[in-house]
């Protein structure tokens, strides 16, 4: 099996392609960027690729896209340093076939990749529970939205990217204890428990790109 491995470290690129010549599967075709992976992908059919989320020249999403356009039924897995609750969902909702965390373990990747080349999906217990608690887009959860404030639909944004609340107060100009107190008051008008429901909310929705990224003036 030829597989396509689309990362932007070498290092990286060279440590997987160990991991899968030990496990005897190969060849091995390398890109750093978004751009040297579709021209792969146009040139090549690939039994599966390996991408990463962050690439010199763009995002794992917009290589996502590009190489559905060109090959709809190429399996893809994609390996990042990103937690499963960052990006997971969506980039199972975006055509990948499996995510699997930097830190996994060389047997499960090589596990990975022979599920997803033989036409399954790869997902991990975390990553299956989000995918059971979803709801489609016009849902109650789009409803309850509704109710929310401006300050709160950014502070929701923000902590549904993955976000500590410190954070999200220094991109607000907001206090922690302001930022905190807006928090409760979405859980409450969501009808969330805690930050993974309002992470699953914002990945379903596709929410994330809207998250505001310079400092608030109000409150």
């Amino acid at each position: 099996m030829r597989i396509l491995i689309v990362d932007d470290h070498e290092v990286v690129r060279e440590g997987l392609r160990q991991v899968l010549s030990e496990a005897g599967i190969g060849p091995v075709d390398e890109a750093g960027g978004v751009k040297e992976a579709v021209d792969r992908v146009r040139a090549r059919t690939y039994d599966a690729i390996l991408l990463d989320m962050s690439l010199v020249d763009g995002t794992g999403f917009e290589a996502l896209r590009e190489i559905r356009s060109l090959r709809p039924r190429a399996p893809v897995l994609v390996i990042s340093m990103h937690p499963e609750q960052t990006w997971a969902l969506r980039a199972i909702r975006q055509g990948a076939n499996g995510y699997l965390s930097k830190s996994t373990s060389s047997r499960e990747i090589v596990s990975a990749v022979r599920q997803v080349v033989a036409g399954g999906r790869y997902l991990s217990s975390q990553l299956e529970s989000l995918l059971e608690g979803t709801e489609p887009a016009d849902g109650p959860d789009s409803e309850r939205e509704e109710t929310l404030s401006k300050r709160e639909s950014e502070v929701l944004l923000l902590l549904g990217s993955g976000r500590p609340v410190g954070d999200v107060a220094r991109v607000l100009g907001l206090s922690v204890k302001t930022v905190s107190t807006h928090r409760e008051h979405i859980l409450r008008k969501m009808g969330f428990s805690n930050n993974m429901e309002l992470i699953r909310h914002c990945l379903l929705h596709g929410l994330l790109d809207e998250a505001p990224r310079n400092p608030g003036n109000t409150s």
